[in-house]
């Protein structure tokens, strides 16, 4: 299923917005649990394991991930990680001689 990317800053956050057209989610599915699978899952598809990795990591970034339904079938991941500016290079030392 194609997805769509997004990468934005919003306020003090970077956000990620992942949207799919799939089946959609499972209404009381607790899709960031460990070995989770609805029942809408592929046949021989994952472990179950691959959205709870990625909310473990966005937690432990100080971060923060959801999903919605979409209208119209699929779903749409966001998540959402604390904006850090880049470190300003320091000037290198000075040479002497």
């Amino acid at each position: 299923t194609p997805v769509d990317v997004e990468v934005a800053r919003e306020a003090d956050d970077v956000v990620f917005r992942v949207k799919d057209r799939g089946k959609g989610i499972d209404v009381g599915v607790d899709v960031f649990g460990k070995f989770v699978r609805g029942p809408t899952a592929r046949p021989g598809g994952g472990s179950g394991l691959g959205l709870a990795i990625v909310k473990g990591l966005v937690v432990a970034h100080g971060g923060s991930v959801v999903v919605v339904a979409r209208d119209g079938g699929g779903a749409e991941f966001v998540v959402r990680l604390p904006y850090s500016p880049p470190p300003v290079p320091s000037a290198p030392p000075e040479v002497t001689r």
